[in-house]
């Protein structure tokens, strides 16, 4: 059982082509401000009921996730702009790996939240067991950290926060405030 698409991606086939051949876009992006830039795109892969890609931003010099119904015009510019290897984005995505995601967390998980977790997690978080006791562990970036907190607010009562100590005030934050809409 899928998620069926939630919003429609008018480029899926442009974005599968420039994959294929190795071309760069010139993309405009509408997901926090319109901006319009060029990328290589890596991958493409679907979540949840969004399509997403991964890419080298050319111009900002920086690897990011993109999401396909964001993406509101897209253009080949394979004649104009020199694109990278396989091999070379493959590091871009590494690098980007190693280094973006760089504030630790712990997380402790019930018998269900592990459950949970297997239905839906992300590439920056790993289940690991410590003395057979589930956690997610990982990073996440402080840009993220809204994110991450709606993430383990979906685990519900099977999941504790142990560290970092402002994901744990962001949570406890985030749960007053759902608590103050009832009052």
């Amino acid at each position: 059982y899928n998620i069926a698409p939630i919003n429609k991606s008018p480029f899926l086939s442009d974005i599968l082509i420039s994959i294929m051949n190795e071309y760069v876009v010139s993309i405009t992006y509408t997901q926090h401000k319109n901006i319009t830039t060029y990328i290589q795109i890596y991958d493409l892969f679907y979540r949840n009921g969004i399509w997403f890609c991964s890419a080298y931003d050319i111009n900002n010099e920086q690897w990011g996730t993109y999401r396909c119904d964001y993406i509101t015009a897209l253009k080949f510019k394979n004649h104009e702009i020199t694109p990278y290897s396989r091999e070379a984005l493959e590091q871009f995505q590494t690098n980007y790996e190693d280094t973006y995601h760089n504030i630790s967390f712990r997380c402790q998980l019930t018998s269900l939240g592990v459950e949970l977790y297997h239905k839906k997690n992300y590439p920056n978080m790993e289940l690991v067991y410590i003395d057979d006791v589930p956690y997610i562990t990982g990073g996440y970036n402080e840009d993220e950290l809204t994110y991450m907190v709606q993430y383990l607010i979906s685990l519900g009562e099977h999941v504790k926060i142990i560290y970092p100590e402002q994901l744990k005030n962001s949570y406890i934050n985030k749960l007053k405030s759902i608590l103050n809409t009832y009052n």
